[in-house]
C-alpha cells in the first residue's frame, strides 16, 4: 500500500519553528476510516503533520508511521491526539486487533491548556469532556499492540490503556521536557489482563509504567478493575521519577512480573500504593516478582526508598531478588521500606547487594510487624 501523504508544515533541518502549518486532521482521519475497507493498514509517509482534533482508530487497523513521520498536536488544541472508537459510544463490547507503530507523537505540552489541579481533585465522577492532557488513549480492546514509537512532550500521560485483554507495548522512547507534572510513560488502568510491556527508554516526570487498578476521576475511564497476569521487562532511565507504580484502591492486583530495570530514579523503583484515589479499604497486591534491578537514586532525588510499601496496603507473596544498588553519594533512602500500617506477608528478598556509602544500613526498614523471610 502506498504511504499516504498530505500537505504538512515545513520544518528546518535544525528543528526550528514551522514556516507554515496545515491542519492534517481530516486527512489522517480519512486514511484511518478507509483502512477498514482495504487491507487494514493506514501508512503515513515521512513529514510533519499537525492535528487540531482527536484522531479515532477502529478495529482491525494497523496505523504505521514511516521513519521521519511526526504527528504534532497543534497549539491550544487541548485534546487527546488519538483514541479508539470505544470513546465514541460504539455498541460493541471490545475493539479488536489495533496496532500503532513507528514515528513520533508530539504532545506540544508548552502550548496546551490543562485544567487546574484544583478542578481535577474537585471531580466527583469521570467527565469525558475534562482535559487532563493524555497524549494517546485506548479503552476496551482485545489484541492491542503499540511498538517502535517515540512519545514527545505530552501534557500528562504518554499512553493510557484501560479495560484491555492481550496487549503488548514494546520499544517505546520517551522524549520528555519534564515541564509538566503527571508526565507518565505507559499508564494502564484496570481492568487489564494478559499484557506485556518491554523495552522502554527515557526519563519521565512521573511513573514510567503505572498499573492502576483504580484511578482518580480525571482519568478513570473504565471505572477501575482488577489487573493481573502482566509482564514488565526492560526499563531504562538516567533521571527517572518512579519506574513502576502499582496501585490498588478498590480492586486487586495479582500475578505481575517486573524484571530488568536499569538507571537512576528520583523517587521509587517500584511502589505499592493506594494514593487515596477512593475511600475503599481493598488495597491488595498478590504474587509480585521483581527480578534483576541495577539502579540507584538520581542525584536530585529525595530519601524515598527504592521499593516502597505504602501504609494501609496489603501485600502477599512478594519477591525482590537479584538487586545491585549503587550510589555514588550519600543519601538517606533505604532499599526497601514498609510504612507503618502496611500489611506485608511473605516478603522474600534474595541477593540484594548495596554498594552505598553507609555500608551498615539494613536492606529493609520495617516500620511495623510483618512476616518476612530472607
Amino acid at each position: 500500500m502506498e504511504a499516504a501523504r498530505a500537505s504538512c508544515c515545513s520544518v528546518n533541518e535544525k528543528g526550528g519553528s514551522a514556516v507554515e502549518q496545515y491542519d492534517a486532521t481530516a486527512f489522517l482521519q480519512e486514511i484511518l476510516d478507509r483502512a477498514g475497507s482495504t487491507d487494514g493498514r493506514a501508512v503515513v509517509a515521512p513529514g510533519d503533520y499537525y492535528i487540531s482534533k482527536t484522531l479515532v482508530i477502529h478495529s482491525n487497523t494497523t496505523l504505521s508511521l514511516m521513519p521521519g513521520a511526526r504527528i504534532h498536536l497543534a497549539d491550544h488544541a487541548n485534546c487527546v491526539m488519538l483514541e479508539n472508537d470505544m470513546f465514541c459510544g460504539t455498541e460493541c463490547e471490545y475493539n479488536q486487533n489495533i496496532t500503532i507503530e513507528g514515528g513520533v507523537w508530539d504532545g506540544n505540552n508548552v502550548n496546551q491548556d490543562r485544567r487546574s489541579r484544583e478542578s481535577r481533585f474537585a471531580l466527583q465522577e469521570y467527565d469525558p469532556a475534562y482535559y487532563f492532557g493524555i497524549c494517546l488513549r485506548i479503552r476496551g480492546v482485545r489484541n492491542f499492540i503499540f511498538r517502535n514509537v517515540t512519545i514527545r512532550n505530552p501534557e500528562s500521560y504518554g499512553l493510557q490503556i484501560s479495560d484491555a485483554v492481550y496487549f503488548t507495548v514494546e520499544n517505546v522512547s520517551f522524549d520528555y521536557n519534564l515541564k509538566r507534572p503527571n508526565m507518565d510513560g505507559i499508564h494502564i488502568d484496570g481492568p487489564a489482563r494478559y499484557g506485556c510491556v518491554r523495552n522502554l527508554f527515557g526519563s519521565t516526570n512521573d511513573d514510567m509504567v503505572a498499573l492502576n487498578c483504580d484511578d482518580g476521576y480525571a482519568c478513570e475511564v473504565s471505572r477501575g478493575g482488577e489487573i493481573r497476569d502482566v509482564l514488565i521487562d526492560g526499563l531504562f532511565a538516567d533521571n527517572g521519577y518512579t519506574d513502576v507504580r502499582l496501585l490498588s484502591c478498590g480492586h486487586m492486583l495479582e500475578n505481575v512480573i517486573i524484571r530488568n530495570i536499569f538507571g537512576k530514579y528520583r523517587f521509587n523503583v517500584v511502589s505499592f500504593t493506594h494514593h487515596n484515589v477512593h475511600a475503599d479499604p481493598l488495597r491488595v497486591f498478590k504474587n509480585v516478582l521483581i527480578d534483576g534491578v541495577f539502579a540507584g537514586k538520581a542525584p536530585q532525588g529525595n530519601s524515598d526508598p527504592l521499593f516502597w510499601f505504602a501504609g494501609s496496603i496489603c501485600a502477599e507473596n512478594i519477591t525482590i531478588q537479584n538487586v545491585a544498588r549503587t550510589e555514588e553519594q550519600e543519601n538517606a533512602a533505604y532499599t526497601v521500606q514498609i510504612d507503618r500500617g502496611a500489611q506485608v506477608r511473605a516478603l522474600c528478598t534474595v541477593r540484594v547487594h548495596q554498594n552505598i556509602p553507609d555500608r551498615g544500613r539494613a536492606v529493609v526498614l520495617n516500620q511495623n510487624e510483618t512476616e518476612r523471610r530472607e
